[in-house]
């Protein structure tokens, strides 16, 4: 999805970040989950911001695109379910809301 007007692309970037950041928080591993969480956070917080729509989105492209630095990135994170319907739903709801976002900050 991209929006012309960068405070329309903000908008939905907001939205589809808290939206990652909720499910994360609830899935992910122990170990990175607050990390991630965290990240999330710092993108929410500068989207929000009334700096120039721009830079906004570009701060906030080089934060998400952190959530895949490193050994253990966020690349690794699924969700995973006893009942496989469940589990095959919630992962496309984690690949859309990520493929969104990413979507979003990288089409400036």
């Amino acid at each position: 999805m991209t929006a012309s007007d960068p405070h329309e692309t903000i908008a939905a970037a907001t939205r589809a970040a808290a939206q990652l950041r909720e499910l994360v928080l609830r899935e992910a591993p122990r170990g990175v989950r607050l990390a991630w969480a965290e990240q999330l956070r710092q993108v929410v917080d500068i989207l929000t911001t009334d700096d120039d729509p721009a830079e906004v989105l570009k701060y906030a492209m080089l934060t998400f695109d952190r959530l895949y630095s490193g050994g253990r990135n966020f690349s690794d994170f699924h969700v995973e379910r006893p009942d496989r319907a469940a589990m095959v739903a919630e992962n496309e709801q984690l690949a859309a809301l990520t493929g969104e976002l990413h979507g979003l900050l990288h089409s400036t």
